[in-house]
């Protein structure tokens, strides 16, 4: 445990990863979600509110990570003290709920929280919004500059969530109520800004912990598995105005991974407890192992095909061409 007494635990909302979240929890006194504040949160963890009936009234991605996740965390809530923190998502409910009132952008407050995500929050769904509609287009390059676009704003975006959680993690260690050490804090694959953070902010850096990194370096040769998206997404976060041509090849690979790697929950089995894993680091190596022209070639190929076909006949190409997924050994 670092002596900050606080540990970031770098992971996915994936089924595989709860087995090692609960091990590395239970050596905690405080567990800090990444996720907002959820109305009967703390009535789910006591046991007041059926898991179900809190599932329905929230809006989960992962329905089965999302259901195993809320009975660990009853059983850890029993003795130890377990909360949500994402003062970003927070403020952009807020903002939501500001707008159902009547109220628009005009009457947000200059120079407050709350203009400051949204203006974040709609530069980035406007690029977002344009990424889905010129992936309706057969434009290659456009697509990539929309890629380009897009991760460019969510890196920021990404900054933004880190530094408020990270200051907000801070007030909740030193409130009147502190939360008791040492701290797990959950964090997303790629919030590298939240370690910056903390580690500025605290008396000593945090202990880091991945929870997949056995079967990562196995599989992928790293301690996590990232795919050219979250790569690119990377490099604009320290980097903002990076625009040299590895930002063009970054974009073109992630539009091949997005479209072959497996987006359904695969529960883990006895051969295969990380199912997840192993597939982002096949998706993600073959997409790697292309280059910018390739990557176009193989997405007109397979852009408008299910999935599974697309997986097939990427396999394929990558084979007429000689070569194997990408792996960092």
């Amino acid at each position: 445990m670092g002596a900050s007494g606080v540990t970031i635990a770098y992971s996915t909302h994936r089924p595989e990863t709860l087995s090692r979240a609960s091990l590395l929890m239970r050596e905690h006194a405080s567990i800090v979600l990444e996720e907002p504040e959820t109305p009967g949160f703390h009535a789910m963890l006591r046991g007041e509110m059926d898991i179900e009936e809190y599932l329905l009234a929230t809006e989960y991605e992962y329905p089965a990570f999302a259901e195993r996740a809320a009975a660990m965390l009853q059983e850890l809530a029993a003795t130890r003290r377990v909360i949500q923190l994402d003062p970003y998502m927070d403020v952009l409910v807020s903002i939501h709920e500001f707008f159902t009132d009547g109220f628009g952008p005009a009457d947000l407050e200059p120079d407050t929280v709350q203009a400051v995500v949204y203006d974040v929050e709609h530069r980035w769904t406007t690029a977002l919004l344009n990424y889905y509609e010129t992936s309706g287009t057969r434009s290659f390059d456009d697509l990539v500059h929309a890629v380009i676009a897009f991760a460019r704003v969510d890196a920021e975006r990404g900054r933004m969530r880190d530094a408020m959680r990270a200051r907000g993690l801070l007030g909740l260690m030193h409130g009147d109520d502190p939360l008791p050490r040492p701290v797990y804090v959950e964090a997303g694959s790629i919030h590298f800004h939240l370690l910056n953070q903390l580690s500025r902010l605290l008396d000593s850096p945090p202990r880091v912990a991945y929870l997949m990194e056995d079967v990562s370096r196995r599989v992928w040769g790293r301690r996590q598995v990232l795919g050219p998206g979250d790569v690119l997404t990377m490099l604009f976060t320290y980097f903002p105005q990076y625009d040299k041509p590895r930002a063009a090849l970054l974009a073109a690979q992630s539009l091949i991974h997005v479209k072959i790697q497996q987006k359904e929950e695969i529960v883990e089995e006895l051969e295969n407890p990380a199912p997840h894993t192993c597939d982002e680091a096949w998706s993600a190596g073959l997409a790697m192992a292309l280059n910018h022209e390739e990557c176009r070639e193989l997405y007109e190929r397979i852009s408008r095909l299910p999935t599974p076909h697309a997986r097939r006949l990427a396999e394929k190409y990558l084979n007429h061409l000689g070569r194997l997924p990408l792996r960092h050994f």
